[in-house]
């Protein structure tokens, strides 16, 4: 525990009853020089160290301090405060008693914990020395254990190898007996089998005697049987001499027909050099064509500037052809601002079709005026036509008139120059009105084109949902196979998991099979010395066998040279 701070305490000297001081009276500032007074005890107080100092008795005069100083000039009024601040020192005269002696009891009980920390301590150094000589001991027992149980192991894989070897002596010495046993049985199957022998060699040298019989026999048929092939083949010989002269033949009357043929491909050749010259004369009059082509471009150019001249005369002619020509004018600027717009809005595909049907009625609508313009225009020419008869009759008429009178023939003669001028006003119109129909068939021309392109923009349009589809559709099908590909890695996944766990088990199956090696090496070991002997035996029989064998032989050939 850490040490408390030393601190003295303030402890003011008792004042008799004898003494009075007198101050004069401070009306503001005595309150403040109390306050003042006291924190400069307290302040004091807190500062000095804890110091027992001796109460001064009653009849004994201590130094004069500055508070006993100021007390003196204090006036009589003020004695009752001055009691009751006597009252507060004694107060805390007495509690700094109290604080003295609790930190002398705060101190001894420190000294008494120092102690039993000290003692606590080398109680725990002594034990800690004791818990480590007791780990060496439980460390040297846990290696003594370790090792008999090492030993223990040892004796048990000694018991079971042992154990083992027994009964694999008692699986070789049951298999010798079994093969023992066979042997016998083969005995004497095997005498059974050599007196089968004997007989079946008697039936065999009855039945190779018969085979020679019939060998000769066979022989003897079979050199009739060659002669007869000989003769036979002579007879094909002769056959096959006749048919290559008759091939011959054939082959002078094919090599014959190949010159012919030759001739004719060398005819074909030069046909087909003439078909490409006149091929190339073709191409020769495609090119001239071509060029007739650009001309007529050109002459088509030439008429446009024609047509430009006619606009501009159309422009002089009457006002109700000038309003014609405006309406004219509007509806092919109206025409120019569509077609601008719709090559502007071709981008947007979706937004051009509301506007190209908007467009498409207004162009209906220009076409519908313009044609009731004609309309009217082709009533005007019906109406200046019957004028035109009716002033040809009148004409005719006035001649007979004329004829008869003399008189009025200058009259006459001014109106037949009116009449011609309206016929020439009138042909104007007609020329006009088929200047006219030429536009108006234009128009019509550049409809159709924009229609065709309408129907071909939409067929894109239509393609292009149709491709946006399978885009969405194909997009759909490669969530479906990323999702699939998810589902089985996560398949694979826990079949890696399944298989390190089986790789896991078959390593340990491996270390156990690797224990098992090395003690059935010495059990194979143990087994090959049998063997060895079991070989022994077998090559003592082969033995017999072989001897039995000859035996055989030699009885055979007795019965033979019998």
């Amino acid at each position: 525990m850490e040490k408390e701070k030393p601190f003295k305490l303030f402890v003011p000297p008792r004042l008799s009853s004898s003494q009075v001081s007198a101050v004069k009276p401070q009306a503001s500032a005595r309150d403040d020089g109390s306050c003042q007074v006291f924190n400069k005890c307290t302040e004091d107080f807190f500062s000095l160290p804890f110091v027992m100092t001796s109460t001064p008795s009653h009849g004994e005069v201590t130094d004069p301090d500055p508070v006993s100083q100021k007390i003196n000039f204090l006036p009589g009024v003020e004695e009752e405060n001055i009691e009751t601040m006597h009252e507060l020192y004694s107060k805390l005269y007495k509690e700094a008693e109290k604080i003295k002696r609790w930190k002398v009891t705060v101190e001894s009980e420190l000294k008494q914990k120092e102690r039993k920390l000290q003692e606590n301590k080398k109680i725990i150094e002594a034990q800690r020395k004791a818990i480590q000589e007791l780990q060496f001991e439980n460390e040297k027992l846990s290696l003594k254990l370790e090792d008999e149980i090492c030993e223990n192991k040892d004796l048990l894989q000694e018991n079971s190898a042992t154990r083992h070897l027994c009964n694999l002596l008692k699986e070789t010495c049951a298999r010798s007996t079994e093969k023992s046993n066979k042997y016998e049985h083969e005995r004497e199957e095997t005498r059974h089998l050599y007196m089968a022998l004997n007989n079946n060699i008697e039936r065999m040298i009855l039945a190779f005697e018969e085979l020679r019989v019939q060998a000769e026999n066979s022989r003897l048929e079979m050199c009739f049987k060659l002669k007869e092939a000989a003769e036979k083949v002579e007879w094909l010989e002769k056959e096959y001499k006749m048919e290559i002269n008759v091939k011959e033949k054939q082959l002078s009357v094919l090599t014959v027909q190949s010159g012919e043929k030759d001739n004719k491909m060398r005819d074909i050749t030069v046909q087909l050099q003439e078909s490409r010259d006149k091929i190339i004369d073709l191409e020769e009059a495609t090119e001239q064509q071509k060029e007739m082509l650009k001309e007529s471009q050109s002459k088509q150019e030439h008429l446009m500037g024609e047509l430009e001249k006619a606009k501009v005369l159309l422009q002089k002619t009457e006002t109700a052809q000038k309003s014609l020509e405006t309406e004219l004018r509007t509806a092919m600027k109206t025409l120019i601002e569509v077609t601008v717009e719709k090559e502007a809005q071709m981008e947007e595909l979706k937004e051009t079709r509301a506007l190209h049907a908007s467009v498409v009625e207004e162009f209906e609508i220009a076409v519908s005026n313009l044609k009731e313009l004609l309309k009217r225009e082709q009533n005007r020419l019906k109406q200046l036509e019957e004028e035109s008869e009716i002033l040809a009759s009148e004409l005719q008429n006035k001649s007979v008139e004329l004829e008869e009178m003399a008189k009025l023939k200058s009259d006459k003669e001014t109106q037949l120059e009116d009449l011609t001028e309206a016929l020439e006003q009138v042909q104007g119109l007609l020329s006009e009105k088929k200047h006219l129909e030429i536009t108006i068939e234009k128009l019509q021309k550049r409809e159709k084109e924009m229609k065709d392109i309408l129907q071909i923009r939409e067929k894109e349009v239509h393609d292009l949902e149709v491709q946006l589809t399978g885009a969405v559709e194909n997009e759909q099908n490669c969530l479906k196979q990323i999702t699939a590909l998810n589902a089985e890695l996560e398949k694979e996944m826990l079949q890696n998991e399944e298989l390190n766990m089986n790789c896991n088990k078959l390593l340990l199956e491996k270390e156990q099979i690797v224990q098992k090696k090395s003690d059935t090496v010495t059990e194979l070991k143990k087994l090959q010395e049998v063997h060895k002997d079991n070989r022994k035996k077998e090559e003592k029989t082969k033995k017999l066998i072989e001897n039995l064998e000859e035996t055989n032989g030699q009885l055979r050939e007795e019965k033979t040279n019998i």
